[in-house]
């Protein structure tokens, strides 16, 4: 059940007075009506001009009658009355009749207690009372004719559809009995001439043998209404229903010598009767729960039936948007304030013409099928954050909003419908909210996804730590692992597990910041990793304390500042050798200075010019990646034709003659950039395929035109790069090894590449798959000059 929205006052009323019970509401000791439903009206005979008298004046002929006096008894002690089939006589079609009926009186009382007004429900039973009488009279009727022939009325009672038996004297002796009551016991003819009691012993300890020796004594016919017997049915005890009648049979004297046993087996009915009356009884506990929710709304609104005009007030009044639409032209008779403030539309507007006039937009919406659908069914409806959209009146832009749409039907006073009522809750502003937050969290863990962090809850007071899947991973456990306190902190080296240890405690006792970082011990791989923990201490609204945070392996970073470290030896190394191949040259050239003739001076001079490139090459790495930590990277945008920088660019190469550099692509796009730069980042790309695809001798150098950006790529046919490298291409100081082969370099070109590309605003990649070759790519920006 949807419990997110209460029945409004109109919804109430309209159940109540669309009931098939009829019901009537009283108010005052003079017992005035304050309502009285389609049903209750057809039982009196009259029309809904009695609404507003009292009992007395709506029906004179109960003058005499107990009712009046019976709801005075309510009201003035609060006691509810109910009964059933009682008796009424009533001018119903001109005529007075008599009817029988089963009723409840109930008082309806304010939280002090005092009645304020009276609930009357009622049920005829004409139908049955008169059935019963009848029946009682025919059962008397044919007992009078057994006694005066006897004989004869066993001949024809023989096959008669009721079951009869006559039992003989005190000892209740089988002395008669009809296929029909064999049937019912069970039994043979052959219990004809037994006892009652010994032929169909399961009536021991049912009340039946009881009752038969009271009318042997007294004389007095016994009846009995849907009595309950346990009797044995085709081989097993269950349960029959029976209207039957003891009478007493009299000799010439005037004593009873028997009795004569009629019964009419009406299990099937009493079933089926059972059966309305469990689904009426869950019927009624569900109303008694909606009741019990809604009394003081239904009590304090019972006055809102006298008057229509009372009726739009209270719609008027209400908070929530409410429109009634009637008949198929779905015409807008009734609104409020709060649904007029929604539409942005004054009533002048809107009442008196038909929905998709006013608003013609919904036409291509679902809401007019709705509308059709309730009024055709009587369905209700109930939609919770439905989209609707509207135009505005002034610029005629389309007004989208979420709504909570509910729609019932509304019916007249003889149950036909007329027309639909529907609520519009404006809830933009809550599922917007929510989609933020949704959002949010999304990408809250899309960011601890990416960032592959682990996350951990410990409980201050009992130590237990929560972990997730992420964090065991990071310790090496597996995820279906349980992972506690000190299984986890049992991971840290030696070394750093007394200070981690105490670093928690302080986090968790006194609420200091916990940022560490320290190295574990796989559970399993026995893998050293170096992970940082961070943390803080949080108090719920109950007082409860936890201590949570995250983890996030930091190995790869610590690694890498490993390898920073390692800068100055690195450096040193790769400089040594030119450093020292250049003072060799010119320590000879000294020596040949007076011999200028001497053929080995031009070796001398080529060796010295090839160790200053290579020093001015490795500086160059130094002073660029130095810059750009800096943020001291000036760009100098001009426009310039690409193909025209790609052409002059690489000259070294194309005059080694080892690669053919190829231009492919739009020759005429233009870039609106630092044409150095760009120059810089093409010649560090071809100077990075030709050294690992030294056996490629084709380069291909493509221009393409994305529209909002211009891509640069160099393609090689090399050898391709492995998946597990490409993540590191662009960090500072990486040198990709391929298949144990070490490349001299400082390892930066890459990363003052991308760095060039990043102070564009663009994108750097690579697509490469092993022995597939590579193509390194850039993006930027399309500008104009």
């Amino acid at each position: 059940m949807n419990q997110g929205k209460r029945l409004n006052n109109d919804s109430l009323l309209e159940i109540l007075c669309t009931s098939e019970t009829p019901t009537a509401v009283y108010s005052g000791e003079e017992i005035r009506i304050e309502l009285a439903n389609a049903a209750m009206l057809k039982a009196w005979g009259k029309g809904p001009e009695v609404i507003g008298g009292t009992l007395a004046e709506a029906l004179p002929e109960i003058a005499n009658q107990p009712f009046s006096k019976m709801l005075q008894e309510v009201w003035r002690t609060g006691i509810d009355d109910i009964g059933e089939a009682i008796a009424a006589e009533l001018v119903v079609d001109g005529k007075l009749q008599l009817f029988y009926f089963d009723y409840a009186y109930r008082a309806v009382k304010d939280s002090a207690g005092a009645v304020y007004a009276i609930l009357e429900t009622a049920r005829d039973v004409t139908e049955t009372v008169k059935g019963r009488k009848a029946l009682e009279s025919k059962v008397e009727e044919r007992s009078t004719a057994l006694s005066i022939s006897e004989n004869r009325l066993r001949y024809l009672l023989s096959d008669a559809p009721i079951a009869i038996a006559v039992l003989r004297g005190k000892e209740l002796v089988i002395e008669m009995a009809n296929k029909k009551i064999l049937e019912v016991w069970g039994k043979s003819e052959e219990v004809i001439g037994q006892q009652l009691h010994l032929a169909v012993p399961e009536l021991a300890g049912q009340d039946f043998l009881q009752l038969l020796h009271e009318v042997y004594a007294s004389g007095k016919p016994y009846y009995g209404f849907e009595s309950k017997a346990m009797l044995v049915q085709n081989g097993k005890m269950e349960s029959v229903y029976v209207n039957f009648v003891y009478k007493p049979l009299q000799d010439d004297q005037g004593q009873v010598n028997s009795i004569m046993v009629t019964a009419n087996v009406v299990t099937e009915q009493v079933a089926s009767r059972h059966k309305v009356q469990q689904l009426n009884e869950e019927l009624r506990t569900i109303n008694e729960a909606l009741r019990e929710s809604q009394d003081r709304l239904l009590i304090t609104n019972l006055d809102l039936q006298s008057s229509e005009n009372r009726l739009n007030q209270i719609l008027a009044e209400l908070p929530v948007p409410v429109v009634v639409l009637m008949g198929p032209a779905q015409i807008i008779s009734t609104t409020n304030a709060a649904l007029l403030n929604f539409w942005d539309r004054t009533k002048e507007e809107v009442l008196g013409k038909p929905m998709l006039e006013v608003f013609p937009e919904l036409k291509n919406q679902v809401y007019p099928g709705l509308w059709k659908h309730v009024l055709e069914t009587g369905e209700q409806i109930r939609d919770p954050e439905k989209v609707v959209s509207y135009k505005d009146k002034v610029t005629g832009e389309d007004r989208p909003f979420y709504i909570d749409y509910f729609c019932q039907p509304l019916a007249d006073r003889t149950g036909n419908r007329i027309g639909v009522i529907s609520t519009v809750i404006n809830v933009s502003d809550k599922v917007r909210s929510r989609k933020l937050i949704e959002a949010a969290e999304s990408r809250l863990r899309l960011a601890i996804d990416s960032a592959k962090l682990g996350t951990w809850y410990i409980d201050v007071e009992t130590r237990e730590l929560k972990a997730s899947a992420r964090l065991k991973e990071i310790f090496g456990f597996y995820p279906q692992d349980e992972v506690p306190l000190n299984a986890a902190t049992g991971q840290i080296l030696d070394t750093y597990r007394p200070g981690i240890l105490h670093a928690i405690e302080q986090a968790m006792s006194k609420g200091v910041a916990y940022d560490v970082e320290y190295p574990i011990s796989g559970y399993r791989d026995g893998a050293v990793r170096w992970v940082r923990a961070t943390g803080k201490l949080y108090e719920d609204v109950s007082g409860q304390s936890n201590f949570s945070g995250i983890v996030q392996d930091i190995t790869q970073r610590k690694n890498e500042e490993q390898r920073k470290d390692d800068f100055l030896s690195i450096a040193s190394h790769e400089l040594k050798t030119p450093v020292t191949s250049l003072k060799g040259a010119l320590q000879l050239l000294d020596r040949k200075k007076n011999d200028l003739a001497n053929p080995v001076i031009p070796r001398l001079i080529a060796q010295a010019n090839v160790s200053v490139n290579k020093i001015t090459y490795l500086i160059d790495d130094l002073l660029n990646t130095t810059r750009t930590n800096e943020g001291q990277l000036h760009l100098n945008y001009t426009a310039f034709t690409i193909s025209e920088m790609l052409d002059q660019c690489c000259n070294h190469l194309r005059m080694g003659g080892k690669h053919e550099l190829v231009v492919q692509g739009d020759r005429s796009l233009k870039m609106w950039a630092d044409e150095i730069r760009i120059d810089q980042v093409v010649v560090n790309l071809v100077n990075n395929a030709a050294k690992y695809a030294p056996d490629a001798r084709t380069i291909y150098l493509i221009v393409e035109d994305l529209g909002a950006s211009v891509k640069v790529s160099v393609k090689d046919n090399g050898p391709g790069i492995s998946p597990d490298k490409v993540a590191h291409l662009f960090d500072r100081y990486y040198r990709v090894d391929y298949s144990g082969v070490q490349y001299s370099g400082l390892g930066l070109g890459l990363y003052i590449s991308a760095e060039i590309i990043k102070k564009h605003q663009g994108e750097i990649g690579v697509d490469t798959e092993v022995g597939k070759g590579s193509t390194f790519w850039f993006t930027v920006p399309s500008r104009s000059a």
